[in-house]
């Protein structure tokens, strides 16, 4: 028997379908759908109601998905824009009514989780992993070993694609330059705070960084039609890549965004945003290239469900709340 892990974030709502194997690091399916949870909550502190009726239908349609693949067992963590949002109750209300147990999990959680999925892929380097979400980029440092993960910091910063794009326009292009130097000093100032930047600790051997503004960069930047996840795992951002792409995405109209090959037209609004945020991370963090990876917070929650299956959860760790669903259990999901 395997179990779901469903991940709704300030942009794009999740799903991965795992067996019980820790053995099994990739999913046995994995989806994405852009629901932008998001839009709006940095300037009004609230969820819209279209875009929670989106992420319902969406997570409604997922649940279908596990249950007929015999998953009936599921996982399911909110980020950002719930923590955020005043009225999250509109959102987590409706997925309990679908036999769910939604956690809205704390940023350095999400960073925590993200990192133990990054770093089985990098063992026993000091590695620094950026999740660059919608509305937060959560930054952990540490090192992966054989048998455990040893985070040493941690930090959820309140910059991601669709908070910088509400706040600077940054998705209603062509963008001059000024406004992206604006919203790149915002940026650059926040990250200032990155303990190797301050000089209290070393810097990593690396930076990793996850989510879909660098996959999708990677995508733009190798005209990835369709996407190729195999080709996007592991794949080196330099700088340079990042300051060209940002110079051809400001120069394009909204229209035109649309239609560059690599690129989701419902990711078009927020690229942008997202461009900036991990620009100016780099540079903050004194990093000439990033290693983009496609194991994530999704991963690190499978391991997390994993350990606690087997009782080997570290006392005193977050625990994922898995709940069993489906019709049998008066779960009208359909």
């Amino acid at each position: 028997m395997g179990f779901a892990c469903i991940d709704i974030g300030t942009v794009t709502c999740r799903l991965a379908l795992w067996s019980d194997d820790p053995a099994h690091l990739d999913p046995q399916e994995k989806h994405s759908t852009i629901c932008d949870l998001g839009r709006g909550v940095d300037a009004t502190g609230r969820l819209r109601e279209d875009r929670v009726a989106a992420v319902v239908g969406c997570v409604r349609d997922y649940l279908v998905r596990a249950v007929a693949a015999g998953h009936t067992r599921v996982v399911c963590t909110c980020t950002s824009a719930a923590r955020d949002a005043a009225n999250a109750a509109d959102l987590l209300d409706p997925l309990r009514a679908m036999g769910l147990e939604p956690q809205v999990i704390p940023g350095r959680v999400e960073g925590e989780l993200t990192f133990m999925g990054v770093t089985c892929d990098m063992p026993g380097e000091r590695v620094a992993v950026a999740d660059s979400g919608g509305g937060s980029t959560e930054v952990a440092l540490g090192r992966a070993d054989a048998n455990q993960t040893s985070v040493e910091w941690v930090h959820s910063f309140d910059l991601g694609c669709r908070r910088m794009a509400d706040r600077f326009g940054l998705g209603e292009g062509p963008v001059a330059p000024a406004t992206l130097h604006e919203a790149h000093r915002a940026c650059e100032d926040v990250f200032a705070a990155l303990p190797w930047v301050s000089g209290t600790t070393e810097p990593p051997a690396r930076l990793a960084a996850v989510g879909g503004t660098v996959t999708t960069l990677v995508a733009v930047r190798d005209q990835l039609v369709p996407y190729d996840p195999s080709r996007v795992h592991l794949a080196t951002l330099t700088l340079a890549d990042i300051e060209r792409l940002e110079a051809r995405l400001s120069a394009l109209t909204p229209d035109d965004l649309r239609n560059v090959a690599g690129l989701q037209p419902q990711r078009a609004p927020v690229i942008l945003g997202g461009v900036v945020v991990v620009g100016s991370l780099m540079r903050a963090a004194g990093a000439d290239e990033l290693t983009v990876s496609e194991g994530d917070l999704l991963r690190g929650l499978a391991m997390a469900v994993r350990a606690s299956l087997a009782g080997t959860r570290k006392e005193g760790s977050w625990r994922p709340c898995l709940k069993e669903v489906g019709v049998q259990k008066g779960c009208n999901i359909r």
